[in-house]
């Protein structure tokens, strides 16, 4: 059984340099990686650690923070950054001012420009080459004075300094540059001057190519930009990924499918069949479970909901990108993965629904998690058996496609209008019910030591389940009408989880008082919640969550941590970035705003265009062709292209895809 342990770490961010913390005041991590090489240049404007600094890692390995390849146990990441000293007098010329940012560039690049004096100095950090292993750092300097100057300027590598001194007339520029790479084995760092630093046409290509997103709003261009490209950066050629980078160094069926899901929304389709192969053959066993924090469990901790995310990401993964034989290779074990959760040990016989002791954010029995139904579970299950049976129904499988048809069904119908079992009343959906029908309210843990005394869920008072933001979930899916008398119960519900025991905004994953963590808002469930808000249409909250996020630290790069709250590191591990957050925001964009949908050969469109986002064009990567989009403000929805479009209803548009690329313009409604 599982216990509090599981949860315990043993990196202390109090132990070591500064840098070894990874909630440094106000900082951002900005990734760049090719499957090859991961790295992160840290900006940390909130004077805490080293003001910027290179971590550069193996992407198939996952660690700490403090096991990068170029972090120094006494100096941090002090030595990775550029110092620069006068030539004459061998001292430090001060670093006056700081600027780390994205670069409009033809690969992603992040710049670093720093003032030391009378020099300017711009870095550039890219990986030139997908194929290899390298990271490359060019230099750009540029002498403000109206006299000469002799400088030196510094960089340690783990073994050796490497310097090189200059001399620059009044308005001189001088550029230099360096290339880091892994050995063979990928864990010991090299560094050289004398290569070449130049892109690689395929890899110049290969970003070219790229689903993109432009609109009037720099907010959501910077959200999806970051998104597209840290989300491939952070995974490895084979598909490992931590679920939370420097966190967990652990995996999850549940998270990684989502990253699978973005990634086919963000053009990266082969590193998509990749991740998602590698999810079906190291992640599932021969009878269909799944793995959850890279654990199997007994049936009474098994997380059902990944079952139906497998499938649906499965789906989702075989519609985009026509890549029908994945079906058919992988066909034995996606059969076991739809017919896992019907098995016996699972099926409440009174209500047809599936019950366990686990629930969504992985609380357990240790946590007071009774023998119940858990909403989400069966949503993503009868989600997930439909989308089985039209895989089903392109292999021919027409006795499995009807069985997982009718199992999804029955799971739906029961979970909304069971007379005892529904998964709802009066606030909307409720989170979990008892094996007689009851709502588990509150939840009670063990006594046990692992549990720190200042987590809320060790406090003398209630606990409470309820609500919970998987309760949007539903609504985002369309598993429910997003503007029904439970959709708007439930948001209106959900409200209670913004700003709970904090002032800075966000929503809680669930009702504070039963967190076995620290209280703090989370950006990817807040995420769930924009995404429903965005299927009814209500885009004012949409925008409060987006600005809410560009608040937060992390928002810079465009990467954020698990939630903001504080963290009791030790016990528990220092807080993480997390790939599932980019996936978030790219489905929110592409499936929720723009509103593109996929069955079979059939694009659908129903746009639910925000506010002030003005003239927008896209571009998505659709199997062997490109969708080009073009949406402009008007007074009607209004479909044209060189396509033929069905209307199927106010605002909703179809057309059969003909293996070709194709031109769309789309008038909106102008808010």
């Amino acid at each position: 059984m599982i216990d509090f342990a599981e949860h315990i770490y043993d990196d202390d961010p109090n132990r070591g340099h500064p840098d070894v913390r990874t909630d440094l005041e106000d900082t951002s991590y900005f990734f760049l990686g090719n499957g090859h090489i991961l790295t992160a240049i840290q900006y940390a404007k909130g004077g805490q650690g080293s003001q910027y600094g290179l971590l550069i890692m193996n992407p198939e390995v996952l660690g700490k923070k403090r096991d990068a390849l170029t972090f120094y146990p006494e100096n941090g990441l002090e030595h990775t950054m550029l110092r620069v000293y006068d030539h004459t007098t061998r001292q430090d010329i001060p670093l006056d001012k700081l600027s780390v940012q994205w670069s409009k560039a033809d690969v992603p690049t992040v710049q670093v420009t720093t003032q030391h004096g009378p020099l300017q100095v711009t870095e550039k950090f890219y990986c030139p080459d997908n194929e290899s292993s390298q990271l490359a750092r060019t230099i750009h300097l540029l002498n403000q004075s109206s006299e000469a100057v002799n400088v030196t300027i510094s960089l340690w590598l783990p073994d050796e300094e490497v310097r090189l001194e200059l001399r620059l007339s009044s308005g001189a520029t001088r550029e230099t540059g360096f290339l880091y790479d892994l050995d063979s084995e990928q864990n010991v760092l090299k560094f050289d001057m004398d290569s070449s630093l130049a892109i690689s046409e395929n890899t110049r290509e290969y970003w070219q190519n790229v689903s993109k997103f432009e609109s009037g709003s720099g907010l959501l261009n910077h959200f999806v930009q970051t998104a597209t490209t840290q989300l491939f950066s952070v995974m490895s050629k084979s598909g490992v990924v931590d679920a939370s980078i420097w966190q967990y160094n652990r995996e999850w069926v549940r998270d990684h499918g989502f990253m699978v899901q973005g990634l086919v929304l963000g053009g990266h389709h082969a590193l998509a069949k990749t991740l998602l192969q590698r999810l079906l053959d190291d992640f599932v066993t021969d009878d269909g479970d799944t793995i959850d924090s890279s654990e199997k469990r007994n049936p009474d901790e098994v997380e059902l909901d990944q079952n139906g995310i497998l499938l649906n990401t499965i789906r989702l993964y075989v519609d985009w990108t026509g890549d029908f034989d994945f079906v058919a290779n992988n066909w034995k074990r996606i059969r076991a993965v739809a017919d896992y959760p019907l098995r016996e040990v699972f099926v409440h016989p009174p209500s047809g629904l599936l019950a366990n002791c686990r629930e969504f954010w992985e609380r357990h029995a240790a946590h007071g998690i009774e023998p119940g139904i858990e909403l989400i579970y069966n949503v993503y299950c009868s989600i997930g058996l439909n989308d089985a049976a039209a895989l089903a129904e392109m292999m021919g499988e027409k006795d499995a496609a009807t069985r997982w048809r009718q199992a999804s069904e029955s799971l739906k119908n029961a979970l909304l209008n069971n007379p005892v079992y529904a998964m709802h009343n009066e606030t909307g959906f409720v989170k979990r019910k008892d094996l007689v029908g009851n709502v588990q309210r509150t939840i009670v843990a063990s006594e046990v030591d692992d549990l720190p005394e200042a987590v809320p869920l060790r406090a003398e008072k209630e606990h409470f389940l309820d609500p919970d933001t998987s309760f949007a979930l539903p609504i985002a899916l369309g598993f429910i009408n997003p503007h029904s008398d439970l959709s708007k119960k439930t948001l209106a519900n959900l409200e209670m989880l913004w700003n709970q025991a904090w002032d800075h905004g966000g929503y809680g994953r669930y009702h504070f008082s039963s967190e076995p963590d620290s209280a703090g808002p989370w950006p990817f469930a807040s995420l769930f919640i924009a995404r429903a808000y965005a299927e009814a249409g209500e885009y004012d909250k949409v925008w409060r969550i987006l600005n809410w996020i560009n608040k937060m630290p992390g928002a810079d790069a465009g990467s954020w941590f698990e939630y903001y709250g504080d963290r009791f590191a030790p016990p528990f591990p220092q807080i993480g970035i997390i790939p599932w957050t980019w996936a978030e925001i790219l489905l929110l964009i592409y499936r929720h705003i723009l509103g593109m949908e996929v069955t079979g050969d059939r694009i659908r469109f129903h746009p639910h265009i925000l506010p002030d986002l003005g003239n927008i064009k896209v571009a998505i990567p659709f199997r062997t062709s490109t969708i080009h989009m073009h949406f402009t403000p008007g007074k009607e929805f209004a479909a044209t292209g060189d396509t033929v479009f069905d209307v199927v209803a106010d605002g909703v548009f179809e057309f059969r895809y003909e293996g070709k690329d194709v031109v769309i313009r789309v008038e909106y409604p102008d808010w």
